[in-house]
């Protein structure tokens, strides 16, 4: 079947988006699909999600909407497209069968709590709908077959907290996506630096720094938060604007918050890095660490800026014992 790529007409990367900014751009393609596809303009209207919305994601097109009712999956789709698309499905949309169609039969799941394979996921989506979830996308970087989302999720107690931030890492593999980790971690209402967990810049720039950015900031998991060389802190920072909630800006902040930490009983003896994405100015490593003798998630964003670390994000948690299969967390 003819496909119908929506990208063609929107000639431009949509910068920030809510649902009724999606519903302006389609009223300008409509005439066209109703001419070339025999498609009712309102068939499309009401398939795009008022309550979805990404922000300052370059690139990201909303394709996905225009061709879902011909064909499940577009072979043009990028990688962050396809990867929006299932999000899109099951936790704006709440269409099961759409996500289906978006992902491999044997969907490798990481979140504890939600069974692997492609069912357990579909299996989620009603639990979404009824729970009220929604979910903003704030940063979505990708290299090679991975793609990373950071988003917050709010009315989110069915995951257990009413405000969450979220890391979620795709692999796709042959047009669908094949696997999944994430992290969660509980949004309080006030943070030592005065940021907040998802908030800041989001435009991917310094493309052609993208390999030196993420060897830069690989050692800085090495030597300072691997504890390696924590003396070489400085050589990687001057600037260090924290959005982890508990620690204060700056090396110093994170230095001290860090032995805090220890002095209440959480000593980190191993630090990982199990995954790493890098693009431009962003790099996103997630950790398998160790606790006070218990396994332990970081997943860390940072952006660089002139060969130096200038800002942080992560989302940390403690990896249950129990899971809802056998892949582990990472």
């Amino acid at each position: 079947m003819e496909q119908f790529d929506a990208s063609a007409l929107l000639a431009t990367p949509i910068g920030s988006i809510f649902g009724s900014g999606i519903k302006t751009k389609l009223l300008n393609i409509l005439p066209r699909l109703q001419m070339q596809f025999n498609v009712s303009p309102l068939r499309v209207w009401s398939n795009v999600p008022g309550q979805f919305k990404v922000r300052n994601c370059d690139m990201v097109w909303f394709s996905y909407y225009v061709f879902r009712q011909y064909e499940s999956k577009d072979p043009t789709m990028s990688l962050k497209e396809l990867v929006i698309a299932l999000f899109t499905a099951a936790f704006a949309d709440h269409d099961p069968e759409a996500a289906r169609q978006l992902v491999t039969p044997g969907y490798i799941q990481h979140n504890p709590q939600i069974p692997t394979g492609a069912e357990g996921l579909v299996g989620l989506i009603p639990l979404v709908e009824q729970s009220g979830m929604t979910v903003t996308t704030h940063r979505v970087i990708s290299e090679g077959d991975l793609v990373v989302l950071h988003s917050t999720f709010e009315n989110a107690d069915a995951f257990g907290a009413p405000t969450l931030a979220a890391f979620d890492v795709f692999r796709v593999e042959d047009g669908k996506v094949a696997e999944h980790w994430d992290n969660l971690q509980p949004v309080p209402e006030t943070t030592a630096s005065g940021r907040g967990m998802t908030d800041g810049p989001t435009e991917i720039t310094d493309l052609d720094k993208t390999e030196e950015n993420k060897a830069l900031v690989l050692g800085f998991v090495r030597d300072v938060l691997g504890g390696a060389a924590p003396e070489k802190a400085p050589m990687y920072s001057e600037v260090y604007m924290q959005h982890n909630p508990h620690l204060a800006d700056g090396i110093d902040g994170l230095m001290a918050g860090t032995k805090a930490w220890a002095e209440q009983g959480f000593v980190i003896t191993k630090f990982e890095p199990q995954i790493v994405v890098a693009e431009g100015n962003f790099v996103f490593v997630a950790s398998d660490a160790t606790v006070s003798g218990k396994p332990w998630a970081f997943f860390d964003l940072w952006r660089v800026e002139d060969g130096k670390i200038v800002e942080h994000w992560d989302v940390v948690s403690a990896t249950p014992e129990e899971m809802a299969h056998n892949n582990g967390k990472f």
